[in-house]
């Protein structure tokens, strides 16, 4: 968090369209868009920033478009947010090595996009003066980032007291 301490809190809850190969059909699944990919990248298609990175497996639960959206689950009270970070400073030799393999998604076609702003402009910044900077996660959950309950915040508080004793 020293080197990637800032943010950019805007951004939008939508429904998606996900492809579902294993019953070859499609369905709706909640994701989070907008932020400085969106920004700095464009929104055609919109980046999802969503990720699905803890839950029960069973035959009828799956992840689908990597860890982007699940089937056939449902969704804790919970959620976190996952550090990215894929924009450090070698963000430029890395999308030049996943346009060359191709393995991401439509032939790493996210990739590619980035890697066409980068050689439109040099220059590119990918903070601007919206971000902000990460203090706690408090912080994201009044920003509507993360999810508690009052069940975890209860529980929360008796590990805390148990600490302190």
């Amino acid at each position: 968090m020293e080197i990637i301490r800032f943010f950019d809190k805007d951004y939008r809850r939508r429904p998606y369209w996900f492809e579902d190969r294993p019953k070859a059909t499609n369905y709706f699944f909640e994701v989070f868009t907008g932020g400085m990919r969106e920004r700095v990248f464009g929104n055609n298609p919109p980046p999802i920033l969503s990720k699905v990175p803890l839950f029960r497996h069973t035959e009828a639960t799956y992840l689908t478009q990597g860890m982007h959206a699940i089937n056939g689950g449902v969704l804790s009270g919970l959620q976190g947010v996952v550090i990215h970070t894929k924009f450090l400073s070698d963000f430029i030799e890395r999308v030049d090595e996943e346009c060359k393999r191709e393995q991401h998604y439509g032939k790493a076609f996210r990739y590619k996009i980035y890697q066409k702003k980068t050689k439109e402009n040099p220059e590119l910044q990918l903070f601007s003066p919206e971000s902000v900077e990460f203090k706690d996660s408090k912080q994201l959950v009044d920003l509507g980032m993360m999810k508690t309950t009052p069940e975890f915040e209860a529980f929360a508080q008796l590990v805390l007291a148990e600490k302190t004793v």
